[in-house]
Order: structure tokens, then sequence, then C-alpha cells
């Protein structure tokens, strides 16, 4: 083992953890601080773990269109301004599925989605995220948890996702 999640980011929000980039309050910067500098301490490196987009709403459901892009230049912003405000974090760990994170369905009513599946539009927003970071901190590495997709479509999206720091 040589690294440690900074949070749990799973939906109870357990400790008040950090689920989306949007939960960095105060409180929890601190949280990440501490945990960092005790990572550091003993020669771990760190990964944050976020869901990105966070749903606009949850009864019902309406996910944050990701070709949407007001979409884009806020998670942009948002993944920036954690970078250059936490210099030490080595890795960036994101699912797009699961808890308060959701795609469109290209079988929905977004106007923007509908009729495209999730293999040409996902690839350029984790591109966009990847390029983000690497603006900020050249060589740190973006990961990506696949929850609630196929084989098959998972399969899709890397064929056109960046393989360098991915």
């Amino acid at each position: 083992v040589n690294m440690v999640q900074l949070s749990i980011a799973w939906g109870g929000k357990p400790a008040g953890e950090v689920l989306n980039l949007e939960d960095l309050n105060a409180e929890q910067r601190e949280k990440f601080k501490f945990r960092i500098a005790q990572a550091k301490k003993h020669g771990l490196k760190t990964i944050a773990h976020f869901g990105i987009p966070r749903m606009v709403n949850f009864n019902p459901v309406r996910p944050a269109c990701i070709l949407d892009q007001a979409v884009q230049t806020k998670y942009r912003d948002l993944l920036k301004e954690f970078m250059v405000s936490f210099p030490e974090v080595d890795d960036v760990l994101v699912y797009t599925f699961d808890q308060q994170a959701w795609l469109c369905s290209e079988f929905g009513p977004c106007p923007r989605c509908s009729g495209i599946p999730l293999d040409a539009r996902l690839p350029a927003f984790l591109n966009m995220l990847n390029e983000t970071m690497q603006s900020v901190r050249p060589n740190t590495r973006l990961w990506w948890k696949p929850w609630e997709l196929s084989k098959g479509q998972v399969v899709a999206i890397l064929d056109d996702v960046k393989p360098a720091h991915f």
C-alpha cells in the first residue's frame, strides 16, 4: 500500500465526508489538509475521490448535463481550484454514476443528450478533466470508476479517452 484515499465518497456521507467537489466546505478542507499531512508524514501518496457531475435534482432525478458548456466550465473551474488549493494531492479519482453523480441518458429528456450514446459524450468530458489537472499540475493522474456501466460501454468510452495521465 502506497496511497490513501482522502474521503469515502459514499451516499450516506459518514462523518460528513466529501462526495462531490461542491462538498469541500471549510470544515472538509481542514480535514483534507490534516489527512494529507498525515499521509505525507508516513510516506503515502494521496488520492481525492469525487462524484462528477453532481446531480441538479435528486427527486425526480435530474443529472447535470456534461454537454452543457456551463457544466463543463463549472467542473473545469472547481477542479482547477482544488488542484491549486491542494498541491500535495497526487491523484484524483472520479466516478460518473452512483451516489450523487449521474449522467444523462441517451433515451431521456435532455435536449443535448437525447439520441447520443454515452460513449460519444463521456470521453470528451473525462479528457477535459484530465487536461484541466495537467494544466495546473503536470503528471498528476486522473482515475475513473465506471460504476453502473456495462463492459461494452466502458470499452467504447476508453477507446476515445486519451491515455496519458489517465
